[in-house]
């Protein structure tokens, strides 16, 4: 493109000025598949990263093709620490109210319904149970079974 620019700047002929448009659309589609290229890298790394239950690392490859910026969101505007740490109580304050009021009694008839509907199972867990709850740990974030030795 850069040839066909300076050989059309030197002699502005049609035929220099078609060669370097069509310098342009070649170099326009070389880099039109290389942003088609690594668009479909990033989303074979979000199918990767969700398919290790990684979702945080699969929305900030998101929010990267998309273009979404992290909101600053949870920042509280101050020129001190303290002013900043005070804005947040207040903020809490409001949000979480007042201590809530119990009653002196609470019916004891309508908690023994709600129980009594209620089937919790507590029995020993088995071996399905298990393997279904381990599967649905985040990788790298849950204790016990370390090595390979121990896997079922």
């Amino acid at each position: 493109v850069q040839k066909a620019f300076t050989a059309f700047s030197n002699n502005p002929t049609i035929q220099l000025q078609q060669q370097l448009q069509e310098e342009k659309s070649k170099l326009k589609e070389i880099y039109d598949d290389i942003q088609e290229k690594e668009l479909d890298e990033m989303i074979n790394q979000v199918e990767m990263a969700d398919n290790k239950r990684k979702h945080g690392e699969s929305w900030q490859l998101i929010n990267t093709i998309t273009g979404r910026k992290s909101s600053k969101r949870g920042i509280q505007k101050g020129s001190t620490k303290e002013e900043r740490v005070n804005k947040w109580f207040e903020h809490f304050s409001n949000l979480l109210g007042k201590e809530p009021v119990l009653l002196e009694d609470p019916p004891e008839e309508d908690l023994a319904k709600v129980l009594n509907d209620i089937h919790i199972n507590d029995d020993d867990f088995t071996l399905d149970e298990l393997k279904v709850a381990k599967y649905n740990l985040r990788e790298g974030k849950h204790p016990g079974l370390t090595t390979s030795s121990q896997k079922f």
